[in-house]
């Protein structure tokens, strides 16, 4: 969805000082920390024999860049039971030793994840992603704490003092990886596991269940994440179209989490602003019927976790890929496959976005994309933090194997597009978010992210990195 695989949480993240709209930046120099005077000292001596090899490997300076060059390789939490499990300290990058970092991130800053070189405890190099700002001129960028190697996915809670992650850790001994999801926090400076339920077959992004950061979210007062998962393969309907998907609300502090079962259908989901609900992409009309190709055969649910009630709110015509909800509540973008009932080529398939207007409960087709049927078709979709326009980005893999891809921006009153890029990048899409006055768009392709004026479609890049992480959002 969401507009805040960037934000992380359905919350309007508006300017806070303006930074993203102008303003000062009240950022902290960075200066190495933790590690011990012989380390640092080899470090040195390291980074000087072996700059040539180093230099390719991590960020390209964009303008004034305030970082710690290393980091002491601190705790980051174990995988958390039932009840959840300690907390370990963050690996911190910037401050002084014992000032500690702050206890949120400056607001209206650019938030991005980027690969750093650092010192670990045998004295050898290893490279962890970043929690990073950079301002609105795309300058001054400074790294605050690491993540973990293992973390896929992260999102920024609304208030700004906490990242979510999605964490996946490979087991030699039986070949698979354990999902988890960890919390790391400015404030407390620590990194805590969040509870688990008792059984798991799989996490929203496991097992073909595509779009990690599609299955997790943030409450709205930033004290509790929000996940679903899939306990038991075996309870399914539709010949397994349709699994039981189960909900997670999960303290930060890894305490007991509330495990619920909330209906058959896929673990896509995203929380409905100011309603106390959620929705999600709800089993078919038909639930013996293996056929998802006629209309009605999905449908789209809403479920209240507080009272544990569920109501259909849409019957649409296939098992929706993608939920986005804006942020006034009043309109549900969502994706699903198309049927084909336009001449497209069986040899290729795609996605037909569609907008619900909770209100009336009318559905309108956005684009099916029908004047280029020899494409395939992924994409997602943002909503502006100001008024209801949604950015959608379209990922087109051409016929010989490549990508290119493209943003434009829809305006659900008029029911039109307002503005659209020519082809950005030929690569997939990392990350995205809004500017708190939605006026810009921000989106990672490859190693650089771009800039893209909502009212004109013009773009241009914003900052360059060799190796980012997969995420963006605006602190609030």
């Amino acid at each position: 969805m969401e507009e805040n695989a960037q934000t992380g949480s359905n919350q309007r993240c508006g300017p806070r000082g303006g930074h993203l709209e102008g303003g000062k930046q009240g950022l902290v120099k960075a200066k190495l920390v933790g590690g011990t005077r012989l380390t640092r000292v080899l470090l040195v001596v390291g980074l000087v024999l072996l700059g040539s090899l180093v230099a390719g490997v991590g960020c390209k300076r964009s303008g004034g860049e305030q970082d710690g060059s290393t980091a002491g390789a601190g705790g980051t939490g174990g995988s958390g039971g039932e009840q959840g499990g300690s907390s370990g300290g963050l690996t911190l990058v910037t401050g002084a030793p014992g000032e500690g970092l702050p206890t949120s991130l400056p607001g209206g800053l650019l938030v991005l994840a980027l690969r750093t070189s650092f010192d670990s405890p045998d004295d050898s190099f290893s490279f962890r992603d970043v929690i990073s700002t950079l301002d609105a001129g795309g300058q001054n960028l400074t790294r605050y704490f690491a993540l973990s190697l293992d973390d896929l996915v992260w999102r920024l809670s609304p208030d700004g003092t906490k990242v979510a992650t999605y964490r996946e850790v490979y087991d030699e001994a039986t070949g698979e990886s354990a999902g988890s999801y960890h919390v790391y926090d400015l404030s407390a400076g620590t990194v805590t596991p969040l509870a688990m339920p008792p059984k798991v077959y799989a996490f929203g992004g496991d097992h073909g269940f595509e779009g990690r950061d599609r299955f997790f979210y943030w409450s709205e007062d930033s004290q509790t994440v929000l996940y679903t998962y899939i306990a038991d393969p075996d309870r399914n309907i539709r010949n397994g179209l349709d699994f039981m998907v189960s909900l997670a609300i999960a303290p930060v502090d890894g305490s007991t989490a509330v495990f619920k079962d909330i209906g058959y259908g896929e673990p896509v989901f995203a929380p409905i602003p100011g309603r106390g609900e959620i929705i999600f992409g709800g089993p078919g009309s038909d639930q013996t019927s293996s056929d998802s190709d006629i209309m009605g055969n999905s449908t789209l649910i809403a479920y209240a976790p507080g009272t544990g009630e569920a109501r259909t709110v849409a019957g649409i015509a296939n098992q929706a890929s993608t939920v986005a909800v804006s942020y006034d509540g009043r309109f549900v973008a969502y994706e699903c496959a198309d049927d084909g009932a336009d001449g497209t080529s069986p040899e290729y398939s795609h996605d037909d976005l569609s907008l619900l207007d909770l209100g009336s409960g009318t559905i309108s087709a956005v684009d099916d994309h029908t004047d280029i049927p020899t494409s395939i078709f992924d994409r997602t979709c943002w909503w502006s933090p100001v008024g209801d326009i949604v950015a959608v980005i379209i990922n087109d893999k051409t016929s010989d194997g490549g990508t290119v891809s493209s943003v434009y921006f829809y305006d659900p009153a008029q029911g039109r597009k307002v503005a659209e890029t020519e082809v950005i990048s030929k690569y997939s899409l990392l990350g995205a978010t809004w500017s708190g006055d939605g006026k810009a768009f921000f989106a990672t392709f490859d190693t650089t992210v771009y800039r893209v004026n909502a009212e004109t479609g013009e773009f241009a890049p914003f900052y360059t990195s060799d190796m980012p992480k997969s995420g963006l959002a605006v602190s609030p």
